[in-house]
């Protein structure tokens, strides 16, 4: 029976448009759409929660019409964000309110430990710190916080309390990553440079990460921040 299929390869064949019926396939684990002439994904596919590898690159105007920070969410994490997305889609639209936090900077300068202490208190208030280590690769975290805009303060909001979306993407120090990284900073985003007070600024990178951002994203908003100050004996 046709939905039980469980791997669907339709690459390579010059389709440019799917029918919302293959939302209907609810045991899909694979689903190859590349090298096609599609436009549009049915959103229907956000129906099917059990999709494990989906792969559409190869379709330009669908690529387009995909926003950037889906698809590069799709590249690390795999289908969820996509499928997502659709769901949404699906609903209808509305306006979201999101922050795109970028923490770049070199190995054990202190990136993960700001994001746990924002996460944190905006959260459950001030709590605690655990002892981190180095991050491995690429890890998101994300968090919620309310804002109150009844005074109108920020005129691109509505004058209300607003649920502010924050993605933190917390890049790993070790130069064996750095490669691999140009392919995630993306525009849209808010940059943060971390570096170590208590090490020679010759050690700190801060300005290659800096021609980092800039030869990949024109007119970044970047904010350097230091750590380590209490230990600084400079």
């Amino acid at each position: 029976h046709v939905q039980k299929l469980q791997f669907l390869d339709l690459s390579n064949n010059q389709i440019e448009e799917l029918t919302m019926a293959i939302g209907r396939l609810e045991n899909l684990r694979t689903l190859l759409l590349q090298n096609n002439n599609l436009s549009l994904l049915p959103v229907s596919i956000g129906m099917i929660e059990g999709l494990v590898i989906f792969r559409f690159e190869g379709n330009e105007e669908l690529l387009n019409s995909i926003p950037i920070e889906i698809q590069q969410q799709h590249m690390a994490l795999g289908p969820s964000e996509i499928l997502e997305w659709l769901k949404d889609m699906a609903g209808g639209s509305k306006q979201l309110f999101r922050i795109k936090l970028m923490m770049v900077g070199e190995e054990n300068v202190g990136k993960t430990t700001i994001v746990n202490t924002l996460t944190k208190r905006w959260k459950r208030g001030e709590e605690e710190l655990r002892d981190t280590i180095s991050t491995d690769g690429i890890d998101i975290t994300k968090c919620k916080f309310v804002y109150n805009n009844s005074d109108g303060k920020i005129p691109r909001l509505p004058k209300e309390k607003v649920d502010i979306d924050i993605r933190f993407w917390d890049f790993a120090g070790q130069e064996l990553y750095y490669t691999t990284h140009q392919f995630f900073l993306s525009q849209r985003s808010i940059f943060i440079t971390v570096w170590n007070l208590e090490r020679p600024m010759e050690d700190s990178r801060v300005e290659y990460w800096l021609y980092s951002i800039t030869s990949k994203i024109p007119d970044p908003t970047v904010f350097i921040v230091g750590t380590h100050y209490d230990g600084d004996s400079r």
